[in-house]
C-alpha cells in the first residue's frame, strides 16, 4: 500500500499568514501542520518509505531531514484540484492500493481501511454530510481520472472520480474527531484538542 500526502494549494483561507509560506508549514501546537496527516498515514499502515508528497513549496523538503523515512517528492506546478494532484503520483503508486490525505486534515483517531474505494465523511454543522480529506483508492483511479472534467471552480474534483467508480464505501466520522486545519479556527481547535491529551 502507498500513501499520498497532498501539500500544495495556495492557502487562501489562511491569508495573510500564507502570503510567504505554504499553509502546511504553519505551526500547529508546536509542529508544522503537515505532521498530523503524515502520522495518520503511518498509523493507518502506510510504510515509512511508501509516501509521496505532492508539494509546491521547496521548504516541504524538510521532511526528509526531519524523519528517518524515504519520501518521494512530486512537484505540483499549478494547483488544479486534489484529484489532479493525486494523479501526479501515478508512476509512484503503480498497481497498489493507496491512501490519500489532504495536508490540512486532522483525524483524532486511526483511519481503518476496508476495501477501496473508501471515503470518510461527517455531519458538519451548516454543511450536512461532508466527505473529508481522506480517500482510499485502487489503481482504477488512474483509469477514471482522464475521463473527468473540470468543475465550475476550474478544478478536478474527487467527486467526479468517485462517480466514476459507482459504488463507494463511506465510513462515518464523529464531528469532534476531525478538524479542517485550513482556517484559523481549525488550527485553534486542534491546539485545544492536543492540550487535553
Amino acid at each position: 500500500m502507498k500513501g499520498i500526502l497532498l501539500a500544495g494549494g495556495s492557502g487562501t483561507r489562511l491569508k495573510p499568514y500564507t502570503d510567504f509560506v505554504n499553509k502546511h508549514l504553519l505551526t500547529v501546537a508546536g509542529q508544522p501542520m503537515i505532521e498530523y496527516p503524515l502520522r495518520s498515514l503511518w498509523s493507518a499502515g502506510v510504510g515509512t518509505d511508501d509516501i509521496a508528497v505532492i508539494y509546491n513549496d521547496p521548504l516541504m523538503l524538510y521532511l526528509s531531514a526531519y524523519h528517518a523515512a524515504k519520501f518521494t517528492f512530486i512537484y505540483q506546478e499549478k494547483p488544479a484540484g486534489i484529484a489532479q494532484a493525486t494523479y501526479l503520483a501515478k508512476e509512484f503508486v503503480k498497481d497498489e492500493p493507496f491512501l490519500v490525505l489532504c495536508g490540512d486534515n486532522y483525524f483524532k483517531d486511526t483511519l481503518e481501511l476496508h476495501k477501496p474505494p473508501q471515503v470518510w465523511a461527517s455531519e458538519i454543522p451548516n454543511r450536512g454530510l461532508t466527505v473529508l480529506g481522506a480517500y482510499y483508492f485502487d489503481s482504477r483511479f488512474f483509469d477514471i481520472f482522464p475521463n473527468t472534467k473540470k468543475s465550475v471552480r476550474g478544478e478536478y474534483e474527487m467527486a467526479s472520480v468517485l462517480n466514476g467508480y459507482g459504488s463507494v464505501e463511506m465510513t462515518q466520522v464523529e464531528p469532534e474527531n476531525w478538524v479542517d486545519m485550513g482556517t484559523i479556527e481549525g488550527i485553534k481547535r486542534v491546539e485545544e484538542i492536543l492540550a487535553t491529551r
